[in-house]
């Protein structure tokens, strides 16, 4: 499982922003959680979580390989359903590409987010401190 996430430079927009990814290998376990700078769209993110995630199952030298991914844009990119016409994320998808070749089986998929739950909190972790955060109701305000 891999997610990327971002937080936003303007607020309320979903354009270019700070970037984390997270990414669970099981069996056998590895989780990581990792800021990876400035990124053009979320897409770039949920891009380098899966390379993060590819490189780290190579060098475990696992062979066979299901990737869950919540990102459709990304799973039919990738299995030749949609072609990639944004330029920031046509290296991303070469890279990755040329990392899927390298396994003797490999399966990309798409589920819903709330199946990628783990993969989706390792990519928030490192963002938190940048989110903004929530203005207090008015319960909340202190008695004066």
């Amino acid at each position: 499982m891999t997610d990327g996430g971002i937080v936003a430079d303007q607020p309320g927009k979903k354009m270019a922003g700070e970037a984390a990814i997270g990414v669970v290998l099981k069996a056998p376990l590895e989780e990581i959680s990792e800021r990876i700078g400035p990124a053009k769209d979320h897409h770039v993110a949920e891009y380098r979580a899966l390379i993060r995630g590819l490189e780290a199952a190579r060098s475990r030298g696992i062979g066979h390989l299901r990737v869950c991914l919540d990102s459709r844009l990304l799973v039919n990119q990738l299995n030749g359903r949609s072609k990639v016409e944004a330029e920031q994320l046509k290296p991303l998808h070469e890279q990755a590409v040329s990392l899927i070749q390298q396994f003797a089986d490999i399966k990309i998929t798409w589920v819903p987010r709330e199946a990628n739950a783990e993969a989706d909190a390792l990519a928030s972790t490192p963002l938190g401190p940048l989110r903004p955060k929530p203005k207090p109701s008015i319960d909340e305000l202190p008695l004066e």
